[in-house]
């Protein structure tokens, strides 16, 4: 049996779609405060519901910068020190998220690394139509040298396991 070849595309920047989100929380709620504050030069009259929501506008945009940074970070340091592995996908289970229209899955990947295969999960924007060759194919992944489990997929190649 002849299986088409899954191609992964180009994923998101490694910091995620939230950091993007975040960015644009805080700069709302930022130009809110400023806006408010110059058009009215008494900011005595503002209500608590003002100042409470444009403060929460810029807590929250700041802690989405904050954890696409960290996870932004993460991934390079991964794509520096990571051993380099073959896995196999197993399986894929949606999570219920969607990025634009595009589901997030979880692949349950068996990693073949240095101490043996053992199984781990990656979080992958994968369209629909792709999970059936997603499933069954080998991936190059990167697997962190302080916690096996922890991998990234490699955007280089993938390949299917039979013909």
């Amino acid at each position: 049996m002849i299986r088409r070849r899954w191609i992964r595309t180009e994923q998101p920047h490694p910091r995620g779609s939230g950091f993007w989100v975040g960015l644009l929380f805080a700069v709302i709620g930022i130009g809110v405060c400023v806006a408010f504050v110059v058009q009215r030069n008494e900011p005595e009259h503002a209500g608590i519901f003002e100042w409470v929501s444009m403060i929460a506008f810029v807590v929250v945009g700041l802690l989405l910068v904050r954890r696409g940074l960290r996870k932004g970070n993460h991934a390079k340091w991964l794509r520096a020190n990571g051993e380099v592995c073959s896995a196999a996908v197993i399986d894929a289970q949606r999570t219920g998220a969607e990025v634009g229209d595009i589901p997030l899955f979880s692949l349950t990947l068996e990693v073949e690394g240095a101490t043996g295969k053992y199984k781990a999960s990656v979080i992958e924007l994968l369209p629909p139509e792709n999970v059936a060759l997603a499933v069954g194919s080998r991936v190059r992944v990167l697997v962190s040298p302080r916690d096996p489990k922890d991998v990234w997929l490699d955007a280089v190649e993938s390949w299917p396991t039979g013909t």
